[in-house]
């Protein structure tokens, strides 16, 4: 699944803070993010990531350390991400319910 970090940031409600032409693959916390994830910072101890995490681009709040990273601006980066997450992994009730034969 691919899509345009401007158009996560109408999903979850937030503002963007650099190129929002960038093309999101998945989501991954922000050590174990690669190129085109996204991820986010909740907790300010993890700034120290900020600029080396492999991201593509990042979900923080508004007084957030500063990165060069796209940023989605929101109130609630935690509650953001969980609905990044939600639109990457299909809920798993979608899928029929079937008995092996």
């Amino acid at each position: 699944m691919r899509i345009r970090l401007g158009e996560l940031a109408k999903i979850v409600g937030g503002e963007i803070s650099g190129d929002a032409s960038v093309v999101i693959t998945g989501v991954a916390g922000i050590r174990e993010a690669r190129p085109g994830d996204i991820t986010f910072l909740a907790d300010p101890r993890y700034s120290r990531y900020l600029e080396t995490t492999k991201a593509s681009a990042i979900i923080a709040a508004r007084d957030a350390a500063k990165t060069s990273k796209p940023v989605i601006i929101c109130d609630n980066p935690y509650l953001s991400f969980i609905k990044v997450v939600e639109y990457f992994v299909p809920d798993r009730d979608s899928y029929p319910r079937t008995i092996h034969p």
